[in-house]
């Protein structure tokens, strides 16, 4: 197993489709609502089209797959483009890795570089087939050499050793994140292969079907090369990925709701990634504060992607202002609510970890005015001195920054005739998977302290070391050569199998005390439970919210959960971890015949990816039931100098 290069000569052979780019609605001649072109996009009445012909808030590109073939067909090239980008101090030319679109395989319309990427937009079923193409620069660092980070470091040996670094800034891939589809690559089939490495001047055939278990909703891609993704995707390289077909896309184009792609982003030139870094800018869509014009009394649908690398970009949703809409979730990391789940009571506690989505319905009121949304940074497990004192005293760790306005809402024009729905449909997900009886694997996250000379005080390395380990090895870093096989607390090896359901306890020994959010590819899962010790952990209303839905028998499912961090006392050591417990089951894709193999390696990880790119991830797989072992001899070659 490892990852490698692949050649601009690599192709899949399928029948290619027509792409049908983005699709503008105009208003209905009258009150009748027209039948809408796609499930979940409704047709526009005059008072909401004139509405949205207003907006300064405009939506990235939108890719759709073709209707009458079912096939999504993209081509798709990185390069690095001088992109104008709104900062405090007015709009800035920044030399960014971007993606540009560059129209279909059969039928080429490129538009210009921009961030973020197209939002993707197909249904359950389709064929998608995006042609990455890298014509990024050779690398000025090598594939296998670690770039300084953030300082030369003063620890013999080095806080940074390969693979556990940045390093081959310009070789790339497509993580195609919150998707259930095969994480292998076969001669008809190359899915979601994070292990596939696309060197400057190759290009990649991506080629998968979305099974009809994939569950419907709001999903994003991003590069997932280990060494480069947080500096790409910092860089703006990501963008939404949307599967429609689900009870919540019937009920939006039932009731005529507008829907809109909330994108946030933290953009930033440097290269070595420097948390806070002064350059740092948050836009929504690439914009500044735009403005959406709602009706009063208007109900919309807004998906919202988390589209950030760092620790400080864990953020709370707030609405500011005397026409403030009210806000409803109804889906996270893109798996609608169960019915019991869905509140018609306003959520004051929307909570976002990078690459979370989530999924609301946004009320006007019936009162016109201005009102701002803004994302309150919570930054969680701060030292109360700088890096570097011996002193780690914790005190009140629920530090928050200024809030960054993302968007403006002015309510205006005639009252709209939308009622709030009272309930939401049901979902495949709407099931409590019992949680596995016994043992179960215990997975770790720690990062490191270090102690003081002549001193028993601890303080943090500059930089940190960061690690995804069992209990028995708790200061494990990724290694792709080697699949991590879970283990439970005897160190009992108990492999994923296809078709069998696990329940993992997931500890977070963070000595730093920070939420590191755990992220799994391939297969979402269901929160059974939190612990979260720390009375000051920002998350707690996130916590409860889980708590109370799986106490309930509706269990909600994510893909990106920040762990909840644990007691650590004055001389920085976790007295008593916070842990999660999730259960999940290693599904195949039903009776499709050309989704490609069910089983194969994908990853586990920190989704700081800062933190991923330093160590904080595994290889894991997926094995045949009555057959295979994830210790088995690797069908490719391995090692990470592959690239």
């Amino acid at each position: 197993m490892s990852t490698r290069n692949v050649s601009l000569r690599r192709a899949v052979p399928v029948t290619l489709g027509l792409l049908v780019g983005a699709l503008v609605l105009a208003a209905a001649a009258s009150e009748g609502r027209a039948t809408p072109k796609y499930a979940g996009v409704p047709a526009l009445l005059p008072g909401a089209a004139l509405a949205a012909a207003a907006d300064t808030f405009k939506e990235p590109l939108v890719v759709r797959s073709d209707p009458r073939t079912g096939i999504l067909d993209a081509r798709i090239l990185v390069d690095t483009a001088t992109l104008p980008v709104p900062t405090s101090t007015g709009i800035q030319n920044w030399n960014l890795r971007s993606y540009q679109f560059l129209g279909a395989n059969t039928n080429p319309n490129p538009s210009p570089p921009a961030f973020p990427g197209p939002t993707y937009r197909m249904r359950l079923g389709d064929l998608v087939r995006i042609n990455l193409i890298n014509g990024l620069p050779a690398n000025s660092y090598p594939n296998t050499a670690c770039q300084p980070y953030p300082a030369v470091s003063t620890l013999s040996p080095p806080a940074d050793t390969f693979q556990g670094c940045f390093h081959g800034p310009n070789f790339t891939n497509i993580h195609y994140h919150g998707t259930h589809v095969t994480p292998d690559s076969t001669s008809t089939t190359i899915g979601d292969d994070v292990l596939l490495v696309v060197a400057p001047g190759d290009s990649l055939q991506y080629s998968f079907r979305i099974p009809q278990n994939q569950s419907p909703g709001t999903h994003w891609y991003h590069p997932h090369k280990h060494g480069s993704v947080a500096l790409q995707v910092t860089n703006g390289m990501s963008g939404a990925f949307i599967v429609e077909g689900g009870g919540l896309d019937s009920l939006t184009a039932a009731e005529g709701f507008r829907e809109h792609l909330i994108a946030f982003q933290e953009i930033d030139p440097n290269v070595n990634l420097i948390d806070n870094s002064v350059g740092r800018v948050r836009l929504v869509n690439g914009q500044a504060n735009p403005t959406i014009v709602m009706r009063p009394g208007e109900v919309q649908r807004w998906r919202f992607v988390n589209e950030n690398v760092s620790k400080t970009a864990t953020f709370a949703l707030i609405f500011a202002g005397s026409s403030a809409p009210s806000l409803y979730d109804i889906a996270r990391d893109g798996v609608s609510y169960a019915p019991a789940n869905y509140n018609t009571v306003p959520d004051l506690n929307l909570i976002m970890a990078p690459g979370n989505r989530l999924d609301v319905f946004v009320q006007a009121p019936m009162t016109t005015g201005t009102s701002v949304l803004s994302v309150q940074q919570v930054e969680t497990g701060q030292p109360s001195r700088k890096r570097g004192t011996s002193d780690l005293t914790r005190g009140a760790v629920q530090a928050t920054a200024a809030a960054t306005p993302l968007l403006t809402v002015q309510v205006s024009g005639t009252p709209s005739n939308d009622q709030l729905p009272q309930a939401i449909p049901s979902t495949p997900f709407d099931i409590d998977l019992p949680t596995q009886p016994g043992s179960w694997p215990v997975i770790v996250f720690t990062d490191d302290t270090v102690t003081v000379a002549g001193s028993t005080a601890k303080t943090q390395l500059n930089p940190a070391r960061f690690y995804l380990g069992t209990l028995q090895n708790p200061a494990q870093q990724f290694n792709d050569t080697i699949v991590y096989i879970p283990t439970d607390s005897a160190g009992t090896q108990m492999p994923m199998v296809l078709g069998q359901t696990q329940t993992w306890k997931i500890e977070n020994h963070s000595q730093l005390g920070i939420n590191h959010p755990f992220h799994i590819h391939i297969n979402p899962f269901q929160v059974d439970s939190v612990y979260a010790p720390s009375a000051t952990d920002s998350y707690a209303p996130l916590y409860a919210q889980l708590n109370a839905a799986a106490a309930a028998g509706h269990p909600i499912w994510l893909d990106v959960l920040p762990l909840p961090q644990g007691i650590v006392n004055t001389q920085g050591v976790v007295v008593t971890p916070g842990y999660v417990y999730i259960t999940q089951r290693y599904e195949d894709f039903g009776s499709c015949t050309d989704c490609g193999p069910p089983t194969g390696e994908f990853v586990m990880h920190c989704h700081i990816l800062g933190h991923e790119e330093r160590g904080m991830m595994q290889v894991i797989e997926i094995v045949p039931a009555g057959g295979g072992s994830a210790t088995a001899p690797r069908s490719r070659p391995q090692g990470h100098a592959g690239h």
